[in-house]
């Protein structure tokens, strides 16, 4: 594959209700709390082989989509959820902000980049152009704001 530059770092985070009602700071507050991910993500594979979290968490719950996953978080199921930022920063819009991102970052951080067909390199470079162009005009950092309040463009920033 052929990769545009990176445009975003990605990472975990912990989601919880506005206000912390369960105190969670860091992976230790995850003690005896409800966990939830969505099945198939960087979050699952991260509880799933990271040793002895199993045996702290009272449940961990894994659902089909983001949507329902936070729609748990908000009906008091779960006490956090585990996700990309990205997906935190979404949700929380799509929730009018009911829940926090807390600071503490899980895992690894890993870069965001578009993937192209190897022989692709004329039509990556037109988008990389493009989108360079959005990020010196402000438009990448409008639209950024818009849906995940914040500007996460990388080399935006």
């Amino acid at each position: 594959m052929l990769f545009s530059k990176p445009y975003m770092d990605n990472w975990i985070v912990m989601v919880v209700p506005e206000g912390n009602p369960q105190r969670i700071y860091s992976e230790v507050d995850l003690k005896g709390k409800n966990i939830g991910v969505k099945a198939g993500t960087t979050s699952e594979f991260y509880i799933d082989n990271t040793e002895g979290i199993k045996n702290i968490i009272k449940e961990f719950r894994t659902y089909e989509s983001d949507e329902k996953t936070f729609t748990a978080l908000e009906n008091g199921e779960i006490d956090v959820v585990l996700c990309d930022v990205i997906v935190g920063r979404f949700e929380m819009v799509k929730h009018s902000n009911n829940f926090e991102i807390l600071p503490k970052t899980i895992g690894e951080i890993t870069e965001y980049g578009i993937g192209f067909r190897k022989n692709d390199v004329e039509l990556r470079d037109k988008i990389q152009e493009a989108f360079d162009s959005m990020v010196k005009d402000g438009t990448a950092k409008q639209i950024s704001e818009k849906w995940f309040q914040a500007n996460i463009i990388k080399h935006g920033r």
